[in-house]
């Protein structure tokens, strides 16, 4: 293993070959240090030597855009900060369950791996950072493997780095890992927060998004009791329901006592307070979201959004006006874990309209504009500031109306007129 003082020293010219394949930690995990050093290098390296593509699956901040324009960067989605890096370079999107993630990079094969790790001071062991995910499946196969270790990256229980894994380069670097600015909440988010709250149980696993929608929704939980969390990110308003004692993950039998999360995504008390920190336990993608561990959580409350949902309850979180805003991430895998969980519940919440660059655009929809990334099969409870629509087990007519009356009042008439044009009976 060669160590260096910092990512300008990689020599570069020695890891990369023509055409290869490279893989990257993401989210919060995000080796910047590393993706400036290389977009520097390739800045003043002979075409030859250009990587064919890097993949990041949800890049959190916009590192990758210093990349040149024709080397190919594949996320996952729209999530993060994708949507906007698509407005000024081409992205490849492959839509994948996140559940199925490793074992996709696995098959990727990525010839070079970037990590961005964390460092236990006391023991000088190397953690994931704050983000699990595909990355170690991608160090697995890959013919190099690249580590940057940020002294602000906060190590936490679960994300240790196998000590079999062999690290070929190895770099310090010291800056604060990216954090989430989401809107304050307004009065739609509130209300459609208070029904959310009507509907999830005293003792229940939840599982929520990110947004201020989402913040809304963890913030109108803080009087419920007993609460798990199961998560793909701990945010701040989620980390303020255990420390209020109203998530106090009590009933879960496979972790008691500790909330069990893909990633921390927040500001940087947040990042401090999980440093090995034993209420809190990062998990790899088949344990935060595959289907035979949400199953078995009590009464698995998933709670997410969606930018439109159509009368027969399908929810597209991908495509607005043509562009890809959105993705699957661990949505559907949620969906399903929460219909295999006993008592569990999927709710999408969404506010009745949304705007949109030509004025105001309804949340329920006769046809969606976009991919169905939740089929009808598996709609279950649809919410708006205007109410709570329960569809699982609903006739198709049942469903229709039941959207129709949480829509906004003046989108009803509407999609009462397109009944008769989808054959909804």
């Amino acid at each position: 293993m060669h160590h260096y003082p910092s990512a300008s020293d990689l020599p570069w010219r020695e890891i990369l070959h023509p055409g290869a394949k490279l893989a990257c930690s993401q989210m919060t995990s995000e080796p910047m240090a590393l993706i400036a050093s290389l977009a520097n290098a390739l800045a003043q390296t002979p075409p030859p030597h250009m990587p064919a593509s890097l993949l990041i699956g949800t890049p959190f901040s916009t590192a990758t855009q210093a990349l040149p324009q024709d080397m190919a960067i594949a996320t996952f989605g729209g999530m993060g900060a994708a949507a906007t890096m698509a407005r000024s370079r081409r992205l490849t999107v492959f839509p994948i369950h996140y559940s199925v993630s490793e074992h996709w990079c696995t098959k990727y094969a990525a010839d070079v791996a970037l990590l961005g790790l964390a460092r236990d001071a006391a023991t000088g062991r190397l953690y994931l950072g704050a983000s699990h995910g595909y990355a170690i499946k991608a160090a697995r196969t890959a013919k190099i493997v690249v580590a940057e270790v940020n002294a602000m990256a906060p190590c936490v229980h679960g994300g240790e780095l196998p000590e079999d894994l062999s690290l070929t380069h190895i770099v310090e670097s010291s800056y604060p890992l990216v954090e989430s600015l989401t809107p304050t909440a307004g009065a739609t988010e509130r209300a459609i927060a208070t029904h959310v709250a009507t509907q999830v149980q005293d003792g229940a696993t939840i599982q929520i998004g990110i947004g201020s929608l989402a913040n809304a929704v963890a913030e109108g939980l803080a009087g419920h009791r007993r609460l798990s969390i199961h998560t793909g990110l701990m945010t701040e308003p989620l980390w303020a329901l255990v420390m209020s004692g109203a998530a106090d993950n009590s009933c879960r039998r496979d972790y008691p006592g500790v909330s069990v999360i893909s990633a921390i995504y927040g500001n940087a008390a947040l990042y401090r307070v999980v440093e090995l920190n034993q209420a809190v336990r990062m998990a790899p993608p088949a344990v935060t979201h595959g289907i035979t561990s949400l199953a078995a959580l009590p009464r698995f409350t998933a709670i997410n959004s969606g930018l439109e949902v159509d009368l027969y309850g399908q929810v597209n979180s991908e495509l607005a006006g043509g562009r890809y805003v959105g993705g699957i991430g661990g949505l559907n895998d949620f969906v399903r874990g929460a219909a295999a969980s006993l008592n569990g519940l999927s709710i999408i919440a969404l506010p009745a309209r949304r705007r949109g660059r030509n004025g105001d655009i309804s949340g329920i929809v006769s046809r969606l504009s976009g991919p169905a990334t939740i089929s009808a099969s598996d709609a279950d409870m649809v919410i708006t500031e205007f109410g709570v629509a329960s569809l699982r087990g609903a006739s198709r007519a049942q469903r229709a109306m039941r959207l129709i009356a949480i829509a906004h009042p003046d989108d009803r008439e509407q999609l009462e007129g397109a009944l008769a044009s989808l054959d909804i009976t």
